[in-house]
């Protein structure tokens, strides 16, 4: 009976290029729906809390799914999404790896993060960050991102001991993750929000850097979990016998049926 094996690398490379092909998606069309919503109201954009009549009605409810800029839309469900696949895969490693805690971890850092993006943990960040910003005379108006680059700093010393004994290209993909990440979520959050500051408003230069920012986010979760799904292979012997393999750094190859 032939053997045939989906190595982990391909397995990473299809889930990636999946995962990326959604994010595409999802960016392009907050965009194009943005645009087309200029258009409709020629310069009336409407206040806050309000909903313009007619078919820039209709453009702004089939837009407000997919804008990037506001909780509760397509392209956050899809963050929560990707992060709670990564916690899913971090979990599978950890109930296959020898030593379980780190894995364990990550699962939680992940499935936490997840949560965030549904329920906006981190803006509750914002009071804390105040009184720090105040201290360092910093004038941002997502505060936020202090205490928020402090904690995400500690959680990537606190995982690193496990990120260091991957294999290398699966510490290169999860650690360039987690760099895409943050350039997304700290810094360009950040130039996000001092351009509402500067305009009193959101406009196009804004909306054009938080598609950025969300792009650098997800292509970030995206590269961390193409780093763990690598550790992971398929084979198939015939047609219905599957095996999951885990390749342990701390030991052994691991194998599951399905």
């Amino acid at each position: 009976m032939n053997t045939r094996e989906t190595t982990g690398d391909r397995l990473a490379s299809r889930v990636g290029r999946a995962l990326t092909l959604v994010t595409v998606a999802l960016l392009a069309t907050s965009g194009l729906l943005y645009i087309a919503m200029v258009f409709a109201v020629r310069g009336n954009w409407p206040a806050e809390g309000e909903m313009p009549d007619g078919f820039p009605g209709v453009v702004f409810r089939i837009w407000s799914i997919f804008d990037v800029a506001i909780e509760g839309s397509a392209p956050t469900w899809f963050n929560a999404l990707l992060w709670a696949t990564l916690g899913l895969v971090a979990l599978a490693a950890a109930l296959l790896a020898r030593r379980r805690a780190g894995w364990f971890a990550f699962a939680a850092v992940a499935f936490l993060a997840s949560l965030d993006e549904t329920i906006s943990l981190h803006e509750r960040l914002q009071e804390l960050g105040w009184p720090m910003a105040q201290a360092f005379g910093w004038g941002v108006v997502y505060a936020w991102v202090i205490p928020g680059a402090i904690i995400a700093v500690l959680v990537a010393l606190a995982l690193w001991p496990l990120v260091r004994s991957l294999p290398g290209r699966s510490v290169k993909l999860i650690v360039a993750g987690g760099v895409v990440f943050l350039l997304g979520a700290v810094v360009l959050e950040t130039l996000s929000g001092q351009m509402v500051g500067h305009f009193g408003a959101i406009t196009w230069q804004n909306m054009l850097v938080t598609h950025v920012e969300e792009f650098f986010e997800k292509i970030g979760i995206i590269l961390a979990i193409m780093g763990v799904v690598r550790l992971f292979a398929i084979e198939r012997d015939g047609a219905h016998d599957v095996r999951v393999v885990f390749a342990d750094p701390q030991g052994d190859t691991v194998a599951g049926s399905a």
